[in-house]
């Protein structure tokens, strides 16, 4: 008899709340469309901090959410 799996350490998929996020760079009047986990929590940024800071960020972060592409002049 094989003993039972601890269904607690499994995988499990990470969920970033993104409706009505902004930029945590620039502040509540700019709209966040990258979102980062990191070790420490989740930021939001603009597309302008998105791409900044784009190589720092896949380096750091456990995921990375690019939605720049729904940006609209």
């Amino acid at each position: 008899m094989t003993a039972p799996v601890d269904v607690v350490d499994r995988h499990r998929p990470t969920v970033i709340e993104v409706s009505g996020d902004t930029c945590d760079r620039c502040g509540p009047a700019v709209a966040a469309f990258v979102y980062v986990v990191t070790r420490t929590g989740p930021l939001s940024y603009c597309g302008h901090c998105g791409t900044r800071f784009w190589v720092a960020l896949n380096e750091q972060a456990v995921a990375v959410i690019d939605c720049r592409h729904l940006i609209t002049a």
